[in-house]
């Protein structure tokens, strides 16, 4: 980040966190335009209809929702580890 030790022991923790965001925007910005001029050169090569979209390469994938677990899965589940509880008592709540 090009921080000398005195730099470094003088700021507080929140702008220690900007300059840091701000150090890994910069370098993802860097390492983007090296992608893009790849992806150009690989396209001279490429016949039009094989070509590559640099814009597709750095689409942010949706995430999937967290799957809920059923009833019937924490059952099996429970049961399996029913040996590591005290007398047989579930340690989780069961789910509704």
């Amino acid at each position: 980040m090009g921080m000398s030790p005195e730099e470094f022991d003088s700021i507080t923790v929140a702008e220690f966190i900007a300059k840091q965001k701000g150090f890994f925007d910069l370098e993802l910005r860097r390492e983007k335009q090296h992608w893009y001029r790849t992806v150009a050169l690989l396209n001279i090569q490429l016949q039009k209809k094989d070509r590559i979209n640099p814009e597709r390469l750095f689409e942010e994938k949706k995430k999937k929702p967290k799957r809920v677990m059923t009833r019937e899965e924490f059952e099996k589940l429970n049961k399996r580890w029913s040996k590591f509880h005290v007398a047989g008592e579930p340690k989780f709540p069961i789910p509704g």
